[in-house]
């Protein structure tokens, strides 16, 4: 099967921010390679020292029982969503139309973006063959892990209380991998250099947060396939599709990827805390044009009129709560809360389809600047101005004291109060969502 190929580029997207004449705000130094988080909703704990924020973990941890296994989170393979065989040709429209995410585990999903439309006059791609699909869109790839244990080694650190949904070996080709940062539950070693080495040189491209660069080199990746940027930095990525043998034209998609700020932290051991930055992302599919195009103008098809958005929240805190909070304190929304969220929903007007954390949020004197809660996330979902959103970072590693099984009912309670049930929810791993554009 031939592979798509990817050529990316400096974007002129509005959404990205002009280069400051300084240095901004999040860097602490003038080499990127300290950052920091500069709001008030960080709390004082912004930037504890390792040890300063172990003890504050150890101090306030309670030991939770861990739940029975039927109420583990339910992992099936993946079908992709595809339409049964005899489903008709609507339906296969309708499929290539939509937004299809899956859950693969924890932060990770395979969003597949809407595929080319079909017209009599051109020629079909093969390229979704590998899911059985007659064509497909451009594929992302958010904070793969498929090892056991998301540590430092695999003798010892947490260890998968759920499998991954299917062997890496079986993921399809993916365009675009995107990290939100470097720790070990969102950043994996293996994973990666498996989907490097599984596709065609050139097949796939890998972005990340400034400062990340160098792991990649460290792999021994070409790093033409890999783009490191700062918040609110954008590139356009144009994947090309193969199409039909003999038939010589190549569909094209561009989506912009942009990185958008999250409040976080980032390190893989114990001195390089904060050295590498943290991030969301934010992916707007283009319209589809064709390599016998004239020129870069939309073609007349129905599927152009919408752009599909697509935001991955990555790993993000949303305020400081106090250490054994009360319940007036946990619902304290007046303390001060983080801006950016409100600020990508207003840049970007909204998205089709939001990934926001909402698990490993306890103990929430420690946890809080750095991890969500589900009545976080809520807010976080209508800042962002999602249609739908699904709630990740929870079901796979017990990283935290709060029974995880519980995170979806929490998750429940605080959609019904915020009077956005139909909107966010979460699901079982290998599960697909199918959201239509806007």
């Amino acid at each position: 099967m031939a592979a798509a190929t990817i050529l990316v580029k400096e974007s002129q997207s509005p959404r990205k921010e002009p280069k400051p004449t300084g240095r901004p705000a999040h860097h602490l130094n003038g080499t990127q390679s300290l950052f920091t988080n500069p709001w008030p909703s960080v709390g004082p704990k912004n930037d504890a020292s390792v040890l300063g924020t172990m003890w504050a973990m150890l101090s306030e941890w309670k030991s939770k029982p861990m739940p029975p296994k039927e109420e583990w989170v339910r992992v099936e393979r993946p079908t992709w969503g595809l339409p049964a065989a005899s489903a008709s040709a609507a339906e296969n429209d309708g499929w290539a139309r939509d937004i299809k995410a899956t859950w693969l585990g924890h932060a990770c999903f395979l969003v597949e973006l809407p595929a080319p439309p079909s017209s009599p006059d051109s020629s079909t791609s093969t390229s979704g063959a590998d899911i059985g699909a007659p064509a497909r869109g451009p594929r992302v790839l958010f904070d793969p892990v498929f090892s056991h244990r998301c540590s430092p080694s695999q003798y010892f650190g947490p260890k998968r209380l759920t499998p991954p949904p299917l062997p890496l070996r079986d993921l399809p080709h993916v365009d675009v991998v995107v990290l939100s940062h470097n720790h070990y539950d969102h950043t994996d070693t293996a994973t990666l250099q498996h989907i490097y080495a599984a596709q065609p040189k050139g097949s796939v491209h890998f972005f990340c947060a400034l400062g990340n660069l160098a792991y990649f080199k460290s792999l021994g990746f070409d790093t033409q396939h890999v783009t490191e940027m700062d918040w609110w930095d954008a590139r356009d990525a144009t994947i090309s599709f193969p199409s039909v043998a003999g038939k010589g034209e190549h569909e094209k998609s561009t989506i912009t990827v942009t990185c958008t700020p999250a409040q976080h932290f980032s390190g893989r051991g114990l001195t390089d805390r904060m050295h590498t930055l943290w991030a969301s992302w934010a992916i707007e599919q283009r319209p589809y044009t064709s390599s016998s195009s004239a020129s870069t103008e939309t073609r007349a098809e129905t599927l152009s009129a919408p752009i599909s958005k697509v935001w991955f929240g990555g790993d993000t805190g949303f305020r400081a709560v106090p250490a054994n909070p009360t319940p007036a304190q946990e619902k304290d929304y007046t303390a001060p809360t983080c801006p950016v969220f409100a600020e990508i929903g207003t840049r970007f007007g909204g998205f089709d389809l939001a990934f926001i954390p909402i698990g490993a949020f306890s103990p929430r004197g420690a946890f809080s600047p750095v991890h969500a809660s589900p009545a976080d996330a809520v807010v976080i979902h209508k800042a962002v101005r999602s249609r739908r959103s699904i709630g990740m970072h929870w079901g796979c590693w017990a990283l935290s004291d709060e029974v995880f099984s519980q995170d979806p009912e929490r998750l429940r309670e605080a959609c019904e109060e915020a009077g956005v049930a139909d909107e966010f929810g979460t699901g079982y791993v290998g599960e697909t969502v199918r959201q239509a554009p806007a």
